[in-house]
């Protein structure tokens, strides 16, 4: 364990946390529908680095909810530049299992004048020892407080069609392995296609950095993407000034 990671203590003066925010389209239209918020820290530049240094110090639980706690405060600050758009923001299924999370989501409601229903909690599939029944009840409980729910990462790692089925995520977030090439790989072209019929269109193709994967997206059917191309991770004003500049034109 280095030292940074046994002095880590999560206080936003330690690590200036901050978060950024990538956008999700609909294709067809070009059009922005929603926004991923992304947790950032001025220390610690690699936020898988960060992460994995709140898990070694058993500290993922604190910094997960303290990033959702972070998110609803930044949005209650931005609801007029928010209205209508969802709003995707990462969660562990070791945070949504731990205690106190009902009274915290309750909590966390209260903050903002926004629908639950724009809140999609994006749930990061890296922890594999789940147990799918009570993880099963814990989703529940999001989706009784109006939330939405988005499975991250599909086709990497632990994900499979048994959680898909049992979880029966309102979102399905496919991998970026599948958009990688798309254009010139026909095989991943018809996966795209078969996953598209069973998940209608609940699918974000993630990972689109170029225009010819893009334009491959769209010809197969995709609906909604994300991806380098389309927009980076960057500070909201970033987003909502060139969403200005198109309204004046």
């Amino acid at each position: 364990m280095s030292k940074l990671e046994k002095q880590m203590s999560l206080n936003k003066n330690n690590y200036n946390f901050y978060h950024v925010v990538q956008p999700i389209f609909e294709l067809k239209q070009n059009k922005i529908i929603g926004y991923e918020f992304l947790l950032r820290s001025e220390q610690v530049h690699n936020p898988e680095r960060l992460f994995e240094m709140a898990k070694s110090t058993k500290q993922l639980i604190k910094l997960d909810k303290y990033s959702i706690e972070s998110v609803f405060r930044f949005v209650s600050e931005r609801e007029s530049d928010l209205t209508g758009l969802f709003l995707f923001i990462n969660v562990f299924p070791s945070t949504i299992l731990s205690s106190g999370m009902k009274e915290f989501l309750q909590t966390i409601l209260l903050m903002t004048n926004l629908s639950p229903q724009q809140i999609v909690f994006e749930i990061n599939e890296s922890e594999c020892e789940i147990n799918l029944p009570v993880f099963k009840n814990a989703i529940g409980q999001l989706r009784k407080n109006g939330f939405l729910v988005a499975l991250d990462d599909v086709g990497k790692g632990y994900s499979n069609m048994k959680t898909i089925l049992e979880i029966n995520p309102d979102i399905v977030k496919l991998d970026k392995y599948f958009s990688e090439g798309l254009s010139r790989t026909p095989n991943k072209q018809k996966v795209l296609k078969s996953m598209i019929q069973l998940l209608d269109s609940s699918l974000i193709l993630e990972g689109l950095e170029t225009e010819e994967d893009l334009m491959s997206a769209k010809e197969n059917g995709v609906t909604y993407g994300q991806g380098y191309f389309l927009g980076k991770p960057a500070l909201l004003n970033t987003y909502i000034k060139k969403e200005e500049v198109v309204t004046s034109d």
